[in-house]
């Protein structure tokens, strides 16, 4: 666009120029001739009327008196290149915005696919994992309270059967299963610690009443485990 400006600028600079630098043409010659006869009279009223013929074609254009109208077409020709210019950076801020909108409306897209996505995952989880969570602490709460039922009665009786120890060994061995290895450690050190002290009691190597300790360390630790899940369901994790 500014280029052409600039053109037309200056050509209509050098049109001015030029004009105003043009001489007027003398608009009349004058005859020197003296008249001598009527014939020499009408000889000389032709040539004047040759000569000023001649210098009607000499004076050509004139640039003064037609430069409002030459100005006038300078100025369409600048309208009409501006209007183009115009109308292509309008329909260019067009494609961009357009553009824009169409990338936006994608960003905004996507994200409401991902909130559905978890809206999705948190509903399967509330649903599923929680209520088999739910299940596993029912069952791990109702497993640890057999464990240190029998315990108990161990110890008011004040001795243990093969028998009875198998069976703890069996609900003991249940109970490490359902824990995790990784993060459940000090759970599962507690529920072996317990079956070694059942164990030595059924060898005469401890007394019954050691018991007491390790089951409430085993407590202890269902506890803190079947805390941590009952959150963990209230996420709906």
């Amino acid at each position: 666009m500014k280029q052409y400006l600039t053109l037309t600028l200056l050509s209509f600079i050098t049109l001015a120029s030029f004009a105003s630098n043009t001489p007027a043409l003398p608009l009349k010659q004058e005859s020197t001739f003296t008249e001598i006869d009527s014939s020499f009279t009408i000889k000389k009223d032709t040539l004047v009327l040759a000569i000023n013929s001649n210098n009607e074609g000499l004076k050509g254009f004139h640039w003064q008196k037609n430069m409002p109208w030459i100005g006038a077409i300078f100025v369409g020709i600048l309208t009409v290149l501006a209007n183009i210019q115009i109308s292509r950076q309008y329909k260019k801020t067009s494609s961009e915005i357009t553009e824009r909108q169409i990338n936006n409306s994608k960003e905004i897209a996507l994200i409401q696919i991902e909130n559905v996505k978890k809206s999705v995952q948190l509903d399967f989880n509330k649903t599923v994992l929680s209520g088999n969570r739910q299940l596993w602490i029912n069952e791990l709460r109702e497993l640890i309270s057999n464990i240190l039922s029998k315990t108990m009665s161990i110890s008011v009786k004040q001795n243990i059967s093969q028998e009875e120890f198998e069976h703890l060994r069996f609900l003991l061995t249940k109970a490490e299963l359902m824990l995790n290895g990784s993060t459940d450690t000090e759970f599962i050190k507690a529920l072996s610690e317990l079956e070694n002290c059942c164990l030595d009691i059924l060898m005469g190597n401890k007394e019954t009443q050691e018991l007491g300790k390790y089951a409430q360390n085993v407590k202890k630790n269902t506890q803190i485990t079947l805390k941590n899940e009952w959150e963990r369901v209230k996420k709906g994790e």
